[in-house]
This record gives C-alpha cells, structure tokens and sequence, in this order.
C-alpha cells in the first residue's frame, strides 16, 4: 500500500474538542471505543508540538511496527496476526501463513513500501540502524531466529512509485537456528549482542539465552566479525524465561539484561548483568510483578513497548512496562528497586534522556516527569498514539524527535512528533 504524506499541525496549540478514534494496540491491552469523550485539557492546553504526517501502512490490527533508531526505516506486519500459541510459541505454534512483512523507507514527510518479505516469517521485537529482527516456525516444530538488513542501497525508490526491476525482496540471515524453539529475541544497542528464549521442543519452559559479541557493524554499515561467547540460564521447575530486553545504560562491559520470570501464576522482574550465566545470577535483581498471571498477562506486560521503548535512553537502566494489577504504565529501576506507576489508565510509554516520559491512554499523550509539581500530567497530543523516540536524532539544545504509531483498526499513521514548548503543570 502506497503511503501519502498529510500535515497534522506544524507548531500547533492544542485546545479541547478533538475526537478520539477506535485503536487496537499490541498485546490488546486497550481498545477505546470508537464514541470514547473528547479529551479533557487543563492549563497544558498551552502546550506547542510539532506533529507532521509521514504516511499510513497497513498492520494486523496487533503487531505494532519496527522502527529504526534514526526513524529512516519501518517494518510492519500485515494479514492476519499469529495466534496467541505463535506469539507465545507453545508446542501449538504454526506458521503464519496468512501475513507478510512490509518494509517502508521513511523521509521528513513522506513514506513508500520498498519490499515484502516472504509470507510466514514473524516480526520480531527489536531494530536497531542496520535491520530488524524476525523469527520462523519450522515443519519439524523447531523455531528459528533472523536478521533482515534495511535496503539501504534503496533510499532512491522514496522517489519511485514501484521498486526498481531486478530488486529482491530480503531473505533473513537465520542467526540462531539450533533445531530448538527461539522466541522473543532482542539486540543490545550496538547490535553486538543479542538475548532470546530457548527451548528443547519437547520441553515447555524457555531457557535465558544471550550472545554476547559475533558480528558488530562501523558507522558505515559495514559488518565487522568479532568472537561471540553464549551463555544459557536453565530455568527451574515449571519455569519459563519470557521478553528479555537490553538496558541502554553505558556502563563499561555488556548491558544490564531485563527479564520476565513466570511460575506458578507468578510474575517476577529481573534485571542482572549480560555478561555471563555467572555475573547474571550474582547481580540478579528480583522483583514481584503480580501473583495473578499466566504467559499471556506476562507477554502484555512488554507488548506495546517493543525493546527500545521498554527501556531509558543514554545512561539508563529502567525498564517500562504495564502493570497488569495497577492498569497502567510504570518505571523500573533495578539499581535502587524503585517501581513508579504513570497516570492511570495508560497503555503506552517512552522516555526521554532528560527522564521525562511520553505516555499514552485512551484521549492521547501526557508528558510525564518525576520531578513535575503534584497534579495530573499536562496533555500534549490528543489522540491515542504509542510513542517512540527516536534515539539517534537526539542533538543536543534541539527538541525531543519522536515517532507515534497511530491506529486505526488495520492501518497506522506514522507521525513525527516534536515538543516546541511543554509545561509541566497539569489541569
């Protein structure tokens, strides 16, 4: 599907009187009704943003899209969304046969679809600058995990209305294919690293997998070969490892490593050092999520936030996610095991580097900050969008770059998202 490029607002006021629209987002977390109220304003009415429509894409009404950190490329999952077995990837998995990935290259203002991939490969949950992650149910039961490299050699076709002849559509690179179940794979930052949940096919719970090191890449694109090191953390008795997420912090060494723990009806955070099974297990930080959960709850807790949105940008270990018991957003911070609830009601979040957050709930964005004055958080958008910040347009002195996803049933409108002047009193 062809995108088109359509202006919002550019430095805009907002005021009360929008309308919301019926949006499903991923994990199905909430859907607002399509005769929701229109959304209330208090003294952040005053507010300027920038928001410029990029272009509109279809998705599977669930799998929200990939974006690249420097918002140049998305890929987006179409047809019909993988079963909840699939997206758990229980024995009852099965290839989705009736989807398709689409990769779009993305400018200031406009957007095209410049390829697809084959039909029954999964989108995965993490991007970085150079591709996107991907996973692929195997006949034998055995599940496969890819890499997709973004055409960079295409950025021509932004000016072209069909792709050039003599273009493939991209073929993943299977980076772990071992005949065993690998699910829920992330990347590090740098790309170098890379955490996933394992399994034999005849067991049902999932073992901590992380490579650390293999194939890193320069500025440039370029790959450079480096020697990995795998480690494995087994799970006990009627456990299973789920969503594992690389932190952003820059300390020296590889990243702090963020995961789900279920057992029992039981949900505990953990957040410890990648470096190995060993250093893992001794900087371990638990924390109790809920004790009424199962793999579902436990694969909601993450879904609309990808793996760069679950987690702080720069110098930062915090993990976000939705609480399941307190209906909202929270933030994580493992090194002093402090857990902040967002306002209630939201859905969605994203941080920013100066630790100002960007929130969703059903009548838009609140820009939330912990050292804001008491009082609801200010709203900045008026429609319900999943924000994603744009890591490396980030220049210091200039405002926050985001990206929201905006649904709409099957589609989602991409829109660049400035702050200009953001109050931090509430209404």
């Amino acid at each position: 599907m062809r995108g088109f490029p359509f202006i919002l607002c550019a430095a805009i006021t907002l005021a009360a009187g929008c309308t919301t629209t019926e949006t499903r987002l991923g994990g199905n977390i909430i859907p607002p009704s399509a005769d929701s109220p229109p959304p209330a304003f208090g003294a952040a009415s005053q507010t300027s943003v920038s928001a410029i429509g990029v272009c509109t894409v279809a998705y599977d009404g669930f799998t929200l899209p990939l974006i690249s950190p420097n918002g140049r490329w998305l890929a987006t999952q179409t047809g019909v969304p993988p079963t909840w077995p699939t997206l758990l990837a229980t024995k009852d998995q099965t290839s989705p046969m009736a989807s398709s990935i689409e990769v779009w290259a993305l400018d200031e203002k406009s957007g095209r679809r410049v390829s697809v991939l084959r039909k029954g490969v999964i989108l995965g949950r993490s991007a970085d600058d150079n591709g996107f992650l991907v996973e692929e149910v195997l006949d034998d039961g055995s599940r496969r995990i890819g890499r997709v490299e973004w055409p960079v050699s295409e950025r021509s076709l932004l000016s072209a209305s069909t792709p050039a002849a003599g273009k493939k559509d991209p073929e993943p690179e299977w980076i772990v294919d071992d005949g065993r179940v690998n699910a829920f794979a992330c990347l590090s930052r740098d790309g170098r690293s890379i955490a996933w949940c394992s399994r034999d096919m005849r067991d049902d719970g999932f073992a901590l997998s992380v490579r650390v090191g293999g194939k890193a890449f320069s500025p440039d694109g370029s790959s450079l070969d480096a020697a990995p090191m795998n480690w494995d953390l087994a799970p006990g008795p009627e456990q299973s490892w789920m969503m594992p997420v690389f932190g952003e912090d820059d300390r020296e060494g590889p990243p702090t490593l963020f995961a789900m723990l279920f057992h029992d009806g039981i949900t505990d955070l953990v957040a410890g050092a990648s470096n190995d099974a060993v250093a893992f297990e001794q900087s371990k930080v638990v924390r109790r999520l809920s004790v009424r959960m199962d793999e579902r709850r436990t694969y909601q807790t993450l879904a609309p936030q990808g793996t760069a949105a679950a987690v702080g940008c720069g110098n930062d270990a915090r993990l976000v996610l939705f609480d399941p018991d307190l209906r909202r957003m929270a933030i994580w911070d493992p090194r002093n095991d402090t857990f902040r609830p967002l306002a209630g009601g939201t859905f969605a979040a994203c941080l920013a580097p100066d630790g100002s957050a960007l929130a969703a709930d059903r009548d838009g964005l609140l820009l939330d900050h912990a050292d804001a004055a008491p009082g609801f958080p200010p709203r900045v958008y008026p429609r319900p969008a999943v924000p994603r910040h744009l890591r490396d347009s980030t220049v210091s002195g200039t405002p926050h770059q985001w990206v929201l996803f905006v649904s709409d049933r099957k589609s989602i409108s991409v829109v660049r998202f400035a702050l200009i002047e953001a109050s931090m009193a509430g209404g």
